[in-house]
C-alpha cells in the first residue's frame, strides 16, 4: 500500500491544504496560510488536525470533502491556535506601571502649560488608565503569541503565579 500526498489550494481562504491518502481515504491533513508558495515543510500530517478531520468526517458524512476540510480547520484553529492564554499582572507590576504613568503624566503636564483639546483628552486618558491599574489586569495571548514572545521581544515572557 502506498500513500499519496495531494495539495489543495484554497484561494478564498489563502491557504494550501495537504491531504495524505491511503487508497481513496484521507489519513492525514495539514495546511499553511498563504498561497504564494507551497511550503512542503507542512506536508506531514498534523495529528491533532487529522483526528479532528477524521471524527468530523465520520459524524458528518453528508458533507463534501471541502466542507469537512474547512470545518475541521476551523475547529482546529479554535481549539489550538486562537485559544487565549491569560496572564494576570501581579500587584508589583501594576504598581510599577502606575508609577510610570504618574511620572509620564506629570512630565506631560509640564510641557503642555496651555493644553489643547487633544492634550486634555490625552491627560484624561492617562488618569483613567492609572486608575484601572488598581484592579485586576489580565493580558490575553494566543498560543502563537506565547511561542513567538521571546523571538519578537528578545526576552522571555514573565511567568506570574
Amino acid at each position: 500500500m502506498r500513500t499519496i500526498l495531494k495539495v489543495l489550494t484554497q484561494a478564498s481562504y489563502d491557504r494550501n491544504v495537504f491531504l495524505t491518502y491511503l487508497n481513496d481515504e484521507v489519513i492525514g491533513i495539514n495546511y499553511h496560510q498563504g498561497i504564494d508558495e507551497i511550503q512542503y515543510k507542512y506536508a506531514d500530517a498534523d495529528p491533532s488536525l487529522t483526528e479532528i478531520f477524521i471524527r468530523y468526517s465520520q459524524s458528518n458524512s453528508s458533507l463534501t470533502l471541502e466542507q469537512h476540510i474547512n470545518d475541521s480547520i476551523d475547529l482546529y484553529q479554535q481549539a489550538y491556535i486562537f485559544q487565549k492564554h491569560n496572564l494576570e499582572l501581579p500587584k508589583g507590576q501594576k504598581e510599577l506601571i502606575q508609577k510610570a504613568l504618574a511620572h509620564y503624566l506629570e512630565a506631560y503636564k509640564m510641557f503642555n502649560d496651555c493644553p489643547t483639546d487633544n492634550v486634555q483628552y490625552t491627560m484624561f486618558d492617562l488618569m483613567q488608565l492609572q486608575e484601572l491599574f488598581h484592579y485586576d489586569v489580565v493580558i490575553k495571548l494566543t498560543k502563537q503569541d506565547l511561542e513567538d514572545f521571546n523571538g519578537v521581544n528578545g526576552f522571555d515572557l514573565p511567568i506570574y503565579n
